[in-house]
């Protein structure tokens, strides 16, 4: 379907007053397009689910409708101004609203010698077409907070999409309304523009280039109704299965809550973890407590112990006329010595439990009982 506009007296006009004079309405061919519409922007940045309100629409159509045009718009391709000449410039504007969404519809014109261009317009290779424009105001939608006013952090909140109140774009419907044209750089023909419906249109669609159109509209034929009009050029964009989007978060919803559960369980093992090494150090140091005492009791026992046995020993060696164990005696020379008294105190008995006399000057037979001496050897 071709999109190229009919010269009409009226846009030659306004090619002739745009220009001083200086183009011929017959060299060049002229389209129409959306340039920016009242659609939330697909973007992903600070624009992200941006919308231009409508008073800013009129100041577009008004930027280059005025005359004399002193604020000249040019056409690039790719937004590549300032690494490529305009490929053509747009002359005029005015705001229009089909189906009830406002839009701002350009008329520009591209010279005829950039035929690989008009052909690929004509052909349906280019659609699109995609804004450069700079605002007086960004406002959070939720509370009028201006992301370019004097208290406005570059990173904290145009980096980081949050306003001063703690609103971030693109969450929970918040967004940006974009209030007040201050500057409208360039306009450019692209493969995908970041403004739902912003596209050049056919002759036949033409709400700006066509007498046809009025004619129509007063005929109360509106061509809205009976033209078949899509604005949506994406419709992954505009037609979304919210159903799906929705099923999408709650499953993403769900997984988060799932490694949150996750989080909160590897806490509370970790938690029960160091519990149960505090109990261990205390049990340990208790332990170690109870076996310091133990072994300061069994020691002071077999100190006990010793010092008996070495006593014993020593009246032993006495009894028996042999020489007492030294203080230091370990305890198998103590044993040693015990033994060896028994045995000569054993032998001081006869068979039969009478000892031999013991006499100190003169013989006085002395009786003692010896069966344990005589077992003992």
């Amino acid at each position: 379907m071709p999109k190229k506009l009919e010269i009409t007296p009226k846009i030659a006009e306004l090619i002739r007053t745009a220009s001083d004079d200086a183009v011929d309405p017959n060299s060049v061919s002229v389209y129409e397009a959306i340039a920016i519409n009242s659609l939330p922007l697909s973007k992903k940045n600070l624009f992200q689910g941006a919308v231009c309100t409508g008073s800013t629409l009129r100041e577009g159509a008004k930027w280059v409708s005025e005359r004399p045009l002193t604020n000249h718009v040019p056409m690039h391709t790719n937004h590549e101004q300032g690494e490529e000449m305009p490929v053509g410039k747009v002359f005029y504007g005015e705001v229009v609203s089909p189906n009830g969404v406002e839009e701002l519809r350009t008329l520009f014109w591209l010279p005829n010698t950039e035929k690989v261009l008009i052909d690929k317009l004509e052909g349906g290779a280019i659609e699109e077409v995609s804004i450069g424009m700079r605002f007086k105001h960004i406002n959070c939608s939720n509370c009028g907070w201006d992301f370019l006013g004097a208290d406005s952090d570059p990173y904290e909140n145009i980096y980081e999409r949050t306003c001063k109140n703690g609103h971030v774009i693109g969450t929970d419907g918040v967004h940006a309304m974009l209030n007040g044209l201050d500057q409208w750089l360039e306009t450019s023909l692209v493969s995908l523009g970041a403004a739902r419906g912003a596209k050049i249109v056919s002759r036949t669609k033409s709400l700006l280039g066509a007498e046809a159109y009025n004619a129509l509209q007063a005929s109360g034929k509106d061509p809205v109704l009976t033209t078949l009009y899509a604005t949506a050029t994406h419709p992954e964009h505009d037609d979304m299965d919210l159903t799906q989007l929705v099923d999408q978060l709650t499953t993403v919803k769900a997984s988060v809550q799932a490694k949150d559960g996750e989080i909160a369980t590897l806490k509370l093992t970790a938690d029960k973890v160091t519990s149960l090494q505090e109990q261990v150090s205390t049990l340990t140091a208790q332990l170690n407590e109870a076996k310091t005492g133990d072994v300061v009791a069994l020691r002071a026992e077999r100190d006990g112990a010793f010092e008996f046995i070495r006593s014993e020993a020593a009246r032993l060696a006495v009894a028996v006329g042999a020489t007492p164990p030294a203080p230091n005696t370990n305890l198998a020379d103590l044993t040693a010595s015990i033994t060896e008294s028994r045995k000569k105190l054993a032998d001081k008995f006869p068979t039969g439990g009478r000892a031999e006399p013991i006499t100190d000057g003169e013989k006085k037979p002395e009786a003692a009982l010896a069966s344990s001496f005589k077992t003992a050897r």
